[in-house]
């Protein structure tokens, strides 16, 4: 990040709403006719896994990207963003580790900043941010590099099966907004908002692009305990291993609660072992020979588990 000289400082209103297409690098700028233009783009995992109708949080980052400029020179003095979710509702907006921080951390020196979640006519629930990098220093963000300007936190709920799609966007305007937290007596603004950036004092379209994430239950056999697509007594050993010996903590839990309590202890063990001398299996669904996700939501969860690639 830099700071150089510019002709004014500037405000940024940022306004984030969620809804497809990849980010833009700096080598993409040749598409691009007008000088200067900003390119807004949504950071985000490409997927998110969790129990089936479990709610997950995850954090999209909005940045701006400037085509047409060269390092050194003038960049954008301020902007305002809007982006909206869809599929997804956001709970937490921070410009805390990006641009738009206070210096040292960020670029802002004398300015301010104003960061909320509300609710839009047009747009449904959004977060919002205002921002002015500097009243009384000549600060922009420099053109060489792409900068994120606002971090938001969403939450999700798994399908129960299958995939289903977040719609990460960025629309031009939202109408009129009230701030959440002051809906309730009536307090709040109610003013509409634009996508705008600020350049040499004057306003700029920004070039909008949107994106999806794709959001599916983690799927695993139940009893896997070390993830080889099988369960035999290798896993039960496993499953002792790491309860009583200190081995490492295997990757899925889910599929070590092998008699499906929400629980891992030396019951599981047993379980499998005692499945071996059963008519089909005891072990309860997704069970041990198919992979599918797991229809109880408890606090194991799954980071891992490749056997079923």
């Amino acid at each position: 990040m830099f700071i150089h000289a510019s002709r004014r400082a500037g405000c940024c209103l940022t306004v984030l709403a969620l809804a497809s297409s990849g980010l833009v690098r700096a080598d993409d700028c040749g598409q691009y006719e007008a000088i200067p233009t900003f390119v807004w783009t949504l950071r985000a995992p490409e997927l998110l896994t969790g129990d089936a109708g479990e709610t997950v949080k995850e954090w999209t980052t909005a940045e701006i990207l400037t085509c047409g400029l060269q390092s050194g020179e003038d960049g954008a003095q301020g902007w305002s963003m809007l982006v909206k979710l869809t599929n997804a509702v956001p709970v937490e907006a921070t410009t805390d580790g990006t641009s738009a921080a206070p210096s040292p951390d960020g670029l802002r020196q004398n300015g301010f900043e104003r960061t909320r979640l509300y609710d839009s006519v047009i747009c449904g629930r959004i977060a919002a941010t205002a921002c002015v990098l500097s009243f009384t220093e000549d600060v922009t963000l420099d053109p060489g590099s792409p900068h994120d300007v606002l971090r938001v936190r969403f939450e999700a709920k798994m399908p129960l099966e299958g995939e289903a799609l977040v719609g990460l966007e960025l629309p031009e305007e939202c109408g009129h907004i009230r701030e959440v937290e002051a809906l309730g007596d009536g307090g709040g603004g109610d003013q509409p908002i634009g996508a705008l950036v600020t350049y040499r004092g004057s306003s700029y379209r920004p070039v909008l692009t949107s994106r999806t994430l794709r959001i599916a239950p983690h799927v695993f056999r139940r009893g896997d305990v070390n993830a080889d697509a099988r369960v035999d007594i290798s896993d039960a050993i496993r499953m002792f291993m790491y309860l009583f010996l200190g081995a490492a903590e295997p990757p899925c839990l889910d599929a070590l609660d092998s008699n499906d309590d929400s629980d891992v202890d030396l019951s599981d063990g047993i379980h499998i072992l005692n499945d071996f001398f059963r008519e089909g299996t005891g072990i309860p669904a997704p069970g041990p020979f198919d992979c599918g996700p797991d229809p109880t939501v408890d606090r194991l969860g799954c980071r891992a588990y490749d056997a079923c690639s």
